[in-house]
């Protein structure tokens, strides 16, 4: 090819080119070529096919006179084929246009396959007739978590549960030449389902006749639609489940939701309510109370009010109603309540009656009982003051059947048999016995007459407790007890009532010697703080917890009945405590049922300066 020179050319390629037939004509063939290399190239292809007397097809480019380059394919023959010098024909095809076409084709493709491959939502190709699963992107891998060996070993319909392959199966061929968007559930690698948006169109290339499409995962919009959808119904049947009526309304007065409590109360529909305002419901004053109100909602953000609701057909019911603001779909909107108050205004007028008569009730029993109350009042002080002016008339013929019963029982009259000294002693023991009760009895009236006399002086309270002692040591050795007495070094000498504090001990031991069978009775006393503590303890029956609140009451017994086995009037207790707090002291009992009990008293040791502070 080095020597071959254009002996002929035709007019088409002298257009191509852009050449005249005189300057091609003995001018070589390397003009033509966009580098020594290239013409090397195709005079060794022309050479080598040429020389074996067969004909050659090369493609090349081939420089236009403005500089451009022509693709184009060269096919080359010899002239003779006994004699490859004689000459070559060359037929040249300008391929320009077509490899333009096959490079922005190649382009396409290439520029389809990159976003295919690198769209970011999952894209798969199916061929129509068999479903055949045909080419899957690098995001459907990713997100279905199948190889992609795998997934092109299925069919369309697997990717679908049971109850949709049939669907699917049969939509495709309804499918031909338009586009499709629908929701479907699909299912991934590792069993779990999701919730596809697919669109799909047809793909056809080269006479593949198959469908691209593109998968949106809508699973979680779907679980949040589903979620939002509970939360509606839930609040729509917890709306209509109030046991009052709802609304919502703008600032406008246009209602936006109620309940079907509202819609049952009212007597109106759906309908009717949309065209209504929350004003129309009321009526007269109401009315204007529920204005007020309403601004008062949107001017600070809540209120209440009471009126009655008007219904459809006339009637009025009195309610309660709240309300507040709320934001709602970007708008400020009254949200409320009403609760039918029909049986609280009923029960209402009912208390107001009821206290009304109760009112009147109370005032004639209120003057009723004052009036019997200072009856009463005086008929006690009566009392009470003519037992305290009888003391002496009431004691006098006692002592004198006391004293002169025992004149007789010391034979000074004469000498008694043993029947006529027996006699004689249950008449001076009745007599005692009936002179110790007037005592009680007079005491107890004196002291609520306020008639008894606190007299303080100083003495030895030691003595005072050796003295009474004394007195009941005989009561004590009858019964075989034991009397125990446990003085502190600081008892000594206090300014009080001695009559009152003797009659205090003396009440208490008789009444444990009394009640005691077994045992003993021990008194202790000590000085605590600049007071006097004394404590009487004894191992008798004891008292029952439920008995202690009937202690220190006056002619109550524990021991009562018709079968009690101990005298006497019940007054000692109270006698003990009246005493002890016009002494400025205090009393307590502790006792357990069947083991015994404790008496304690307290006194000042100062009487006097106890009053004073």
């Amino acid at each position: 090819m080095k020597n071959r020179v254009f002996q002929k050319v035709n007019d088409s390629w002298c257009t191509c080119l852009g050449y005249s037939e005189q300057d091609l004509l003995g001018m070589s063939p390397r003009m033509l070529y966009e580098s020594d290399q290239e013409y090397e190239r195709v005079g060794r292809e022309f050479d080598k096919h040429l020389l074996e007397g067969s004909p050659v097809a090369i493609q090349t480019r081939q420089r236009r006179s403005d500089g451009t380059f022509r693709d184009v394919i060269m096919t080359a023959a010899p002239l003779q084929a006994e004699d490859p010098a004689a000459g070559t024909v060359v037929l040249i095809d300008d391929v320009t246009e077509r490899k333009r076409a096959e490079r922005v084709l190649q382009e396409s493709e290439a520029r389809h396959r990159f976003l295919f491959e690198h769209n970011p939502m999952p894209m798969l190709i199916y061929e129509r007739g068999t479903l055949q699963m045909l080419a899957v992107n690098e995001a459907f891998i990713r997100h279905y978590g199948y190889s992609c060996e795998e997934v092109l070993a299925l069919h369309l319909p697997d990717l679908y549960p049971e109850d949709e392959k049939k669907k699917i199966a049969a939509l495709i061929p309804t499918l031909h030449g338009h586009a499709n968007v629908g929701e479907w559930h699909h299912r991934k690698r590792d069993g779990s389902f999701v919730t596809n948006l697919v669109f799909s169109h047809d793909l056809m290339h080269q006479g593949l006749n198959a469908r691209v499409a593109v998968l949106t995962d809508i699973t979680e919009r779907k679980q949040a639609e589903l979620a939002i959808q509970r939360e509606r119904d839930f609040s729509s049947t917890a709306l209509n489940s109030l046991p009052g009526v709802f609304y919502c309304y703008d600032k406008d007065l246009r209602f936006r939701r109620w309940n079907k409590n509202f819609e049952r109360v009212t007597g109106y529909t759906a309908d009717e309510i949309v065209r209504l305002g929350p004003l129309d419901f009321f009526g007269g004053a109401d009315k204007t109370l529920l204005t007020e109100r309403i601004r008062e909602v949107f001017d600070k953000g809540a209120a209440e009010a009471e009126a009655d609701f008007v219904t459809k057909d006339g009637r009025r019911i009195p309610y309660y109603f709240t309300g507040l603001t709320a934001e709602i779909d970007g708008q400020t909107q009254l949200v409320g309540v009403g609760i039918d108050i029909t049986v609280r205004k009923r029960v209402e007028q009912e208390l107001r009656d009821a206290q009304a008569s109760l009112e009147e009730r109370v005032f004639l029993r209120t003057t009723e009982l004052a009036a019997a109350k200072e009856h009463a009042e005086m008929a006690d002080r009566l009392k009470s003051a003519f037992l305290a002016t009888m003391s002496h008339e009431l004691r006098t013929p006692l002592n004198s059947i006391i004293g002169f019963t025992g004149i007789i029982l010391q034979g000074l009259a004469g000498p008694l048999n043993a029947e006529q000294t027996k006699q004689l002693e249950m008449v001076r023991n009745s007599a005692r016995h009936l002179l110790a009760l007037i005592n009680d009895v007079l005491d107890i009236s004196k002291i609520e007459a306020g008639q008894i006399e606190i007299a303080p002086a100083p003495f030895d309270l030691r003595e005072a407790i050796e003295k009474v002692m004394h007195l009941v040591t005989p009561l004590a050795e009858k019964k075989s007890l034991t009397l125990l007495r446990q003085l502190s070094p600081g008892v000594a000498q206090i300014i009080s009532d001695r009559r009152r504090v003797e009659q205090i001990l003396l009440n208490l031991l008789s009444n444990a010697i009394k009640f005691t069978e077994h045992g003993g009775v021990t008194l202790t006393a000590e000085n605590v703080a600049g007071t006097i503590r004394i404590a009487v303890n004894d191992t008798g029956m004891g008292i029952k917890l439920e008995d202690l609140s009937k202690l220190f009451q006056p002619f109550r017994q524990l021991d009562s009945g018709l079968t009690r086995q101990h005298e006497g009037t019940g007054l000692g207790l109270a006698i003990c405590k009246r005493l002890v707090e016009r002494l400025s002291g205090t009393i307590l009992v502790t006792s357990h049922w069947g083991v015994g009990s404790t008496f304690q008293f307290t006194l000042p040791v100062n009487l006097q300066s106890e009053r004073k502070a």
